[in-house]
């Protein structure tokens, strides 16, 4: 609710929201014996799990955190690094970023040799689609948000488990989570305000997973609005009788932690801006990357551009 507010206003509600997993085969219940994962359980488990060829290559490497620019902004968001648009400028805390490079790349040099031998290890193994990589068993985790692994067709989830990824008691929801409210402008505001009450409701969101599953939607989105449902007791009561993947694995309320607000294009920013910078700052022999404050000057002065 607090995501919502503005100057102890409410202006918008909670919908729906994804959460970051890490998933693996149901073979290797041994690396998975908590119920959260955090950073440094993902270490402990990849040190057991990673094997030599003869020739120093790697024939099995358990997690690269340079297998996902996902995984890697997860790592960079959880330090605390955020991005802001201020008068015009992308702001972000450049020296919490740059400590989260070197501690990114103490983690692959300890773990796995070096960004270099994750990103070789990926090129030769994992072209393929991350259950099928955890198939291989020349893996042992695949990160995945909760709206990709819960579409998951119930065969390719039969051999596969999962743990939330949880680091200082905090499950970061990701940035995607959608809100909901009245237009300020709205020619009839009364109608919005009973389809918001509708909405907001334990049984109307019963009746749109019920409806859901007969019309076999179920490989289409996930849960509510293509996630968890803001409604705590939906996830609780509801969501594990359509989704028993989840029986043991609802999230709880006070692990959670919303993102920052974004601006409007947000998305395509993160993707086409943020990811690569983080993706070139932390890889050892990439070329010197184009500042973050330049790359997004260049991107406003191209849209403006296209608007003329």
């Amino acid at each position: 609710m607090e995501a919502g507010q503005f100057k102890e206003r409410q202006y918008l509600l909670p919908v729906s929201f994804n959460l970051p997993a890490l998933v693996f085969h149901t073979n290797n219940y041994d690396y998975a014996q908590n119920a959260f994962f955090s950073f440094d359980d993902i270490k402990d488990a990849s040190q057991k799990f990673n094997e030599k060829n003869d020739d120093g290559s790697y024939g099995a490497m358990a997690f690269g955190p340079h297998w996902n620019s996902d995984f890697l902004y997860l790592i960079f968001k959880t330090a605390g690094v955020s991005y802001t648009v201020q008068n015009g400028k992308l702001v972000y805390s450049e020296g919490t970023f740059q400590s989260t490079v070197s501690s990114t790349n103490e983690w692959s040099e300890l773990i796995n040799g070096g960004v270099q031998n994750e990103l070789d290890f990926a090129f030769k193994y994992l072209y393929m689609p991350f259950h099928d990589q955890l198939q291989s068993g020349r893996s042992l985790f695949a990160y995945a948000s909760s709206d990709r692994l819960m579409s998951l067709p119930e065969d390719q989830l039969e051999t596969l488990d999962f743990r939330w990824i949880c680091n200082d008691g905090k499950i970061q929801i990701e940035d995607d989570a959608i809100m909901m409210g009245i237009y300020s402008a709205s020619k009839n505001k009364a109608a919005a305000k009973k389809f918001l009450i509708w909405f907001m409701n334990e049984e109307s969101q019963k009746k749109m997973l019920e409806r859901k599953f007969a019309m076999k939607l179920r490989t289409q989105t996930f849960g509510i609005a293509s996630g968890f449902s803001s409604i705590q007791s939906v996830n609780k009561n509801i969501f594990p009788f359509y989704y028993r993947h989840l029986m043991s694995n609802i999230p709880m309320s006070e692990y959670l932690k919303m993102p920052q607000t974004f601006i409007s294009d947000w998305s395509y920013i993160k993707s086409k801006i943020i990811l690569p910078f983080i993706l070139a700052s932390t890889e050892e022999s990439a070329p010197q990357t184009k500042p973050l404050a330049e790359l997004y000057d260049e991107y406003v002065a191209e849209k403006e551009a296209s608007l003329r």
